[in-house]
Protein backbone atom coordinates (compact mmCIF):
# COMPACT_ATOMS: atom_id res chain seq x y z
CA UNK A 1 0.00 0.00 0.00
CA UNK A 2 1.76 3.49 -1.49
CA UNK A 3 -1.46 5.92 -0.95
CA UNK A 4 -1.26 9.37 -0.42
CA UNK A 5 -5.14 9.22 0.24
CA UNK A 6 -6.43 6.85 2.37
CA UNK A 7 -10.27 5.66 3.39
CA UNK A 8 -10.11 3.57 6.79
CA UNK A 9 -12.79 1.99 9.34
CA UNK A 10 -14.34 -1.00 9.71
CA UNK A 11 -16.58 -3.26 7.47
CA UNK A 12 -19.46 -0.57 7.27
CA UNK A 13 -16.36 1.57 5.33
CA UNK A 14 -15.33 -1.20 3.23
CA UNK A 15 -17.82 -0.45 0.09
CA UNK A 16 -16.43 3.20 0.19
CA UNK A 17 -14.70 4.13 -3.26
CA UNK A 18 -11.12 5.45 -2.15
CA UNK A 19 -10.50 7.15 -5.75
CA UNK A 20 -13.16 10.00 -4.93
CA UNK A 21 -10.84 11.73 -2.63
CA UNK A 22 -7.93 11.81 -4.98
CA UNK A 23 -5.18 9.59 -6.93
CA UNK A 24 -3.07 6.80 -5.37
CA UNK A 25 -5.57 5.94 -2.93
CA UNK A 26 -6.87 2.97 -0.73
CA UNK A 27 -9.40 1.38 1.46
CA UNK A 28 -7.59 -0.02 4.26
CA UNK A 29 -11.11 -0.97 6.40
CA UNK A 30 -11.11 -4.08 8.44
CA UNK A 31 -14.17 -5.79 9.77
CA UNK A 32 -14.14 -4.98 13.49
CA UNK A 33 -11.40 -2.49 13.78
CA UNK A 34 -9.87 -1.33 17.01
CA UNK A 35 -9.23 2.75 17.36
CA UNK A 36 -5.19 1.47 18.03
CA UNK A 37 -5.59 0.12 14.75
CA UNK A 38 -6.17 2.18 12.60
CA UNK A 39 -3.85 4.62 14.79
CA UNK A 40 -1.24 2.07 13.95
CA UNK A 41 -2.16 1.17 10.05
CA UNK A 42 -2.28 5.43 9.43
CA UNK A 43 1.30 5.18 10.45
CA UNK A 44 2.05 2.50 8.58
CA UNK A 45 0.49 3.81 5.35
CA UNK A 46 2.39 7.38 6.38
CA UNK A 47 5.56 6.07 6.76
CA UNK A 48 5.69 3.86 3.30
CA UNK A 49 4.16 7.64 1.35
CA UNK A 50 3.45 10.59 3.04
CA UNK A 51 -0.31 10.83 3.72
CA UNK A 52 -2.23 13.93 2.15
CA UNK A 53 -5.90 12.85 3.08
CA UNK A 54 -7.39 10.47 4.82
CA UNK A 55 -11.36 9.76 5.46
CA UNK A 56 -12.23 7.92 8.73
CA UNK A 57 -14.84 5.68 9.66
CA UNK A 58 -15.94 6.02 13.54
CA UNK A 59 -18.23 3.37 15.30
CA UNK A 60 -19.12 3.35 18.52
CA UNK A 61 -17.79 0.61 19.94
CA UNK A 62 -14.27 2.03 19.37
CA UNK A 63 -14.34 4.26 21.80
CA UNK A 64 -15.63 2.14 24.73
CA UNK A 65 -13.44 1.76 27.79
CA UNK A 66 -12.89 -2.18 27.59
CA UNK A 67 -11.23 -2.00 24.28
CA UNK A 68 -9.13 0.65 24.79
CA UNK A 69 -5.23 -0.72 23.52
CA UNK A 70 -7.09 -3.47 21.84
CA UNK A 71 -4.88 -5.30 18.53
CA UNK A 72 -6.17 -8.53 16.89
CA UNK A 73 -3.75 -11.37 17.55
CA UNK A 74 -3.58 -11.51 13.45
CA UNK A 75 -1.97 -8.29 13.44
CA UNK A 76 1.94 -8.89 14.64
CA UNK A 77 3.75 -5.34 14.84
CA UNK A 78 6.14 -7.20 12.35
CA UNK A 79 3.60 -6.20 9.93
CA UNK A 80 3.69 -2.48 10.52
CA UNK A 81 6.16 -0.33 10.16
CA UNK A 82 5.83 3.31 12.49
CA UNK A 83 7.18 6.55 12.15
CA UNK A 84 10.53 5.68 14.10
CA UNK A 85 11.40 2.49 11.64
CA UNK A 86 14.78 1.23 12.03
CA UNK A 87 16.72 -0.96 9.80
CA UNK A 88 16.12 -4.21 11.62
CA UNK A 89 12.41 -3.14 11.74
CA UNK A 90 12.14 -2.62 7.88
CA UNK A 91 13.63 -6.23 7.02
CA UNK A 92 11.24 -7.56 9.58
CA UNK A 93 8.50 -5.91 7.86
CA UNK A 94 9.59 -7.04 4.89
CA UNK A 95 9.54 -10.84 5.82
CA UNK A 96 6.50 -10.69 7.66
CA UNK A 97 4.81 -9.50 4.28
CA UNK A 98 6.74 -12.15 2.01
CA UNK A 99 5.23 -14.60 4.54
CA UNK A 100 1.60 -13.23 4.48
CA UNK A 101 1.48 -13.37 0.58
CA UNK A 102 2.52 -17.26 0.82
CA UNK A 103 0.05 -17.96 3.73
CA UNK A 104 -2.45 -15.99 2.01
CA UNK A 105 -1.90 -17.74 -1.71
CA UNK A 106 -1.81 -21.46 0.04
CA UNK A 107 -4.68 -20.85 2.59
CA UNK A 108 -7.50 -22.96 2.51
CA UNK A 109 -10.27 -20.00 1.95
CA UNK A 110 -8.17 -19.21 -1.72
CA UNK A 111 -7.99 -22.87 -2.24
CA UNK A 112 -11.76 -23.33 -1.87
CA UNK A 113 -12.32 -19.55 -3.78
CA UNK A 114 -10.48 -20.77 -6.55
CA UNK A 115 -12.25 -23.67 -6.79
CA UNK A 116 -15.58 -22.80 -7.11
CA UNK A 117 -14.59 -19.97 -9.14
CA UNK A 118 -13.13 -22.61 -12.14
CA UNK A 119 -15.96 -25.41 -11.34
CA UNK A 120 -19.22 -24.03 -9.45
CA UNK A 121 -21.63 -21.64 -11.23
CA UNK A 122 -22.67 -19.85 -8.16
CA UNK A 123 -22.04 -16.47 -7.62
CA UNK A 124 -19.85 -15.23 -4.87
CA UNK A 125 -20.98 -14.03 -1.46
CA UNK A 126 -17.76 -11.83 -1.53
CA UNK A 127 -15.94 -9.53 -4.22
CA UNK A 128 -12.61 -7.76 -3.47
CA UNK A 129 -11.09 -4.82 -6.00
CA UNK A 130 -7.99 -3.65 -6.15
CA UNK A 131 -8.93 -0.16 -4.75
CA UNK A 132 -9.13 -2.02 -1.24
CA UNK A 133 -12.83 -2.25 -1.24
CA UNK A 134 -15.00 -5.22 -0.52
CA UNK A 135 -18.33 -5.83 -1.35
CA UNK A 136 -20.23 -8.62 0.72
CA UNK A 137 -23.79 -9.92 -0.99
CA UNK A 138 -25.34 -11.71 1.88
CA UNK A 139 -27.37 -14.68 0.57
CA UNK A 140 -32.01 -13.83 0.41
CA UNK A 141 -31.80 -16.70 2.86
CA UNK A 142 -29.95 -15.10 5.77
CA UNK A 143 -31.01 -11.43 4.87
CA UNK A 144 -33.95 -11.79 8.02
CA UNK A 145 -30.80 -13.16 10.55
CA UNK A 146 -28.44 -10.25 9.19
CA UNK A 147 -31.14 -7.95 9.94
CA UNK A 148 -32.39 -9.65 13.28
CA UNK A 149 -28.72 -9.34 14.91
CA UNK A 150 -27.89 -6.00 13.61
CA UNK A 151 -31.26 -4.67 15.66
CA UNK A 152 -30.33 -6.65 18.92
CA UNK A 153 -26.69 -5.30 18.94
CA UNK A 154 -28.44 -1.69 18.68
CA UNK A 155 -31.00 -2.24 21.15
CA UNK A 156 -28.24 -3.69 23.70
CA UNK A 157 -26.22 -0.82 22.89
CA UNK A 158 -28.98 1.96 23.66
CA UNK A 159 -30.02 0.25 26.72
CA UNK A 160 -26.58 0.36 28.37
CA UNK A 161 -23.92 2.10 25.81
CA UNK A 162 -20.74 1.63 28.47
CA UNK A 163 -18.44 3.94 29.90
CA UNK A 164 -16.38 5.55 26.48
CA UNK A 165 -12.73 6.49 26.48
CA UNK A 166 -11.65 8.91 24.12
CA UNK A 167 -7.94 8.96 24.78
CA UNK A 168 -7.04 6.95 21.97
CA UNK A 169 -8.93 9.28 19.83
CA UNK A 170 -7.11 12.21 20.97
CA UNK A 171 -3.90 10.58 20.02
CA UNK A 172 -5.01 9.75 16.35
CA UNK A 173 -6.11 13.64 16.03
CA UNK A 174 -2.83 14.39 17.83
CA UNK A 175 -0.92 12.32 15.00
CA UNK A 176 -3.17 13.79 11.76
CA UNK A 177 -2.40 17.14 12.91
CA UNK A 178 0.72 17.01 13.75
CA UNK A 179 1.24 15.69 10.47
CA UNK A 180 -0.61 18.04 8.86
CA UNK A 181 -2.38 15.15 7.28
CA UNK A 182 -6.18 16.84 5.62
CA UNK A 183 -8.77 14.77 7.74
CA UNK A 184 -12.14 14.00 7.18
CA UNK A 185 -14.85 11.76 9.64
CA UNK A 186 -18.14 10.36 9.52
CA UNK A 187 -20.62 8.18 11.31
CA UNK A 188 -21.79 5.42 10.09
CA UNK A 189 -25.72 4.84 11.36
CA UNK A 190 -25.86 1.18 9.13
CA UNK A 191 -23.77 -1.04 7.99
CA UNK A 192 -22.03 -1.22 4.44
CA UNK A 193 -23.76 -4.22 3.20
CA UNK A 194 -27.12 -2.72 3.37
CA UNK A 195 -25.24 -0.38 0.25
CA UNK A 196 -24.14 -3.59 -0.82
CA UNK A 197 -27.22 -5.12 -1.30
CA UNK A 198 -28.96 -2.53 -2.50
CA UNK A 199 -26.40 -2.48 -5.17
CA UNK A 200 -26.73 -6.08 -5.54
CA UNK A 201 -30.71 -5.88 -6.09
CA UNK A 202 -29.62 -3.48 -9.12
CA UNK A 203 -28.01 -6.33 -10.89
Amino acid sequence: MRAEHVVIGSSRAASLPPGVIGKHSYNASLPGIWMRELKLMLEYAHTVRPLKSVFIALDYYMFRTENVGKVREGLPPERLLTLAATMRDRFAQRRQRSKDQWVSLLSVDSLVQSTLSMFSNEVPQSEYLDDGTWLYYPQKSTNWLYSFVNKKRMREFLAESGELDLVEFVDLIDFLSANDIDTTFFLSPFHGSVINSVKAAQR
